[in-house]
């Protein structure tokens, strides 16, 4: 890509490689099932078109698909906004899954005492954002409720 620059009877250029990048997406899939006795055979075949230096083969097994749900928790719990739909919807998931997600013990699951603190929180983050006439806005600057 070339830049020049003119001004009057000055003038100036240069040169810039810039790299272009593929776009690449992941693709996720699960497989679910019951398992009594033996085993289970679950081939994987590699797609053609793939990008051999991006991206990789990841293997979870779990004896619920519950299990899953950690992700996606700790995903709300460490989400960086905290308008009153944010703060709301993780109060409502620790709420309702705090005691399941405390049984799988998963890397990065806040204990049973910073669950408790982490609603406490959030309903006190929401009582704060909450309008005189009852309802929410987004972040606090509106006069009436948006919510």
């Amino acid at each position: 890509m070339q830049f020049a620059a003119v001004s009057g009877a000055d003038a100036d250029a240069a040169v810039v490689s810039l790299p272009v990048w593929t776009p690449a997406t992941t693709e996720a899939f699960a497989t679910y099932g019951v398992l009594d006795k033996g085993a289970v055979a679950q081939a994987v075949r590699v797609p053609s078109h793939v990008f051999a230096d991006l991206g990789g083969l990841e293997v979870s097994t779990s004896s619920t698909a519950l299990a899953e749900l950690t992700d996606a928790y700790l995903y709300l719990q460490h989400y960086p906004y905290e308008c009153a739909e944010q703060v709301a919807s993780r109060l409502l998931a620790t709420a309702a899954l705090r005691d399941v997600l405390s049984a799988f013990k998963a890397p990065g699951m806040p204990k049973a005492g910073e669950l408790a603190a982490s609603l406490t929180g959030d309903l006190e983050r929401l009582q704060k954002l909450q309008k005189s006439d009852g309802g929410w806005d987004f972040w606090g600057r509106c006069r009436r409720s948006c919510l």
